[in-house]
């Protein structure tokens, strides 16, 4: 599943900080199994996530987890 994680953002633009590549991924998978999320939606709600606040870098890093896990349960 984090194949498909990666793709899905790919097809948005967006890719991941490679030092923090599998950390990130791991909480993305955990984001899925606990929200019941398809690697499709939890790349729309990032998209969501990053254009509400407005961030500029394509790159995710560990350092967004936080603020993105806070939007996705908003989201519920």
């Amino acid at each position: 599943m984090e194949e498909e994680i990666t793709s899905e953002f790919k097809k948005i633009q967006f890719s991941f900080r490679k030092e923090e590549e599998g950390e990130v991924l791991k909480k993305c998978l955990t984001f899925c199994i606990d929200y019941q999320l398809s690697p499709s939606d939890l790349a729309s709600s990032w998209e969501a996530y990053y254009l509400n606040r407005q961030l500029g870098e394509s790159v995710i890093g560990n350092a967004q987890m936080d603020g993105f896990l806070l939007h996705l349960q908003n989201e519920q």
